[in-house]
């Protein structure tokens, strides 16, 4: 969910950027083409002075922790929900003129976000409570077995 998301959110970035980039040439400087000139040009240099490195950096965070869950490991997860947390307060502050904008992906971030604490993917993840290590390790067990089929410690 997390990682679909923001795989597609950074190919948007990321072509809007070039269909500016790309039609700003192309326009002319007065009348209505000069208006849109002034509209992209202020978006590129937007981008370029510093807005792209939150467009970017936290949707690739998202996606590199959200393939990392597949490996089990707590800190993935801790990862993720920080991740999801930056993303949160970056775009509460960025939004902050239009939070109604803000609502609906700030639910699905959250929604995504409480996702991978639930008790259903605590069972997915394999992590007991009477670990030795702390509960990071895995229960030995592939997660489509059932439970009866774990090896005896």
């Amino acid at each position: 969910m997390a990682v679909t998301a923001s795989l597609q959110w950074l190919c948007v970035v990321s072509f809007l950027w070039l269909v500016v980039a790309a039609s700003s040439d192309e326009l002319g400087t007065v009348g209505p083409d000069g208006a849109v000139l002034h509209m992209l040009n202020r978006f590129d240099y937007r981008m370029v002075d510093g807005l792209a490195w939150p467009l970017y950096l936290l949707p690739a965070a998202a996606a590199l922790f959200g393939f990392a869950i597949f490996g089990r490991g707590r800190w993935s997860r801790v990862g993720f929900t920080v991740a999801g947390l930056a993303a949160l307060a970056w775009s509460a502050w960025w939004m902050s003129s239009t939070i109604l904008l803000w609502v609906p992906p700030a639910a699905y971030i959250a929604l995504a976000c409480a996702l991978v604490w639930t008790p259903a993917a605590n069972r997915w993840f394999g992590w007991r409570a009477d670990d030795i290590d702390g509960g990071d390790s895995w229960s030995g067990r592939p997660p489509w077995s059932p439970p009866s089929a774990q090896p005896p410690r």
